[in-house]
């Protein structure tokens, strides 16, 4: 009777597992290669995208579930990881480190588990502006190793891109 139950062959399942990010502000999607600082576009910190907040947006999402490593001190930045272990660090602007918080207020601490999508605080985009700083910001996956990270170009995506995992 139970004879066929517990002689079955295992079966291995391959799924394709993969990463997916959303936007970090309400605005447009851009390839990282284009951003106007070496840093960044030369992907020597790891690959992703940025985004160009629309007119009037202030807030700032997650991109992905996972938990808070740091905030910066000038609140420019935000180190997470991605339930998968990805790491992630959002660069709000550029040369911003130099505003010394200023415009910027995090919600988030560090150790805080975060669900995509999730509030992590606004900024003054205008203030950013106003200092003559680039407002983009930048979403960087440091830890890629042999991965790579592909953007989407379907604006009606909910997802901007994604990471393979495994498959």
């Amino acid at each position: 009777m139970f004879k066929n139950l517990f002689n079955k062959k295992k079966q291995t399942i391959v799924a394709e597992e993969k990463e997916y990010f959303t936007k970090v502000v309400d605005g447009e999607t851009k390839e990282l290669s284009i951003v106007d600082d070496p840093l960044f576009s030369s992907k020597a910190l790891g690959d992703g995208y940025a985004m160009v907040a629309g007119e009037n947006k202030k807030e700032i999402f997650s991109p992905i579930n996972g938990e808070i490593l740091s905030v910066f001190p000038t609140k420019h930045a935000i180190a997470m990881k991605s339930t998968n272990g990805l790491e992630v660090l959002i660069h709000i602007g550029i040369d911003t480190v130099e505003l010394q918080g200023k415009g910027f207020d995090m919600i988030v601490n560090e150790g805080e588990i975060i669900k995509q999508g999730q509030l992590l605080g606004r900024v003054d985009f205008d203030y950013i502006l106003k200092n003559n700083k680039s407002p983009d910001v930048m979403v960087i996956i440091t830890n890629l190793e042999s991965r790579e990270f592909t953007l989407t170009t379907n604006p009606e995506n909910e997802y901007v891109g994604f990471v393979k995992l495994v498959g």
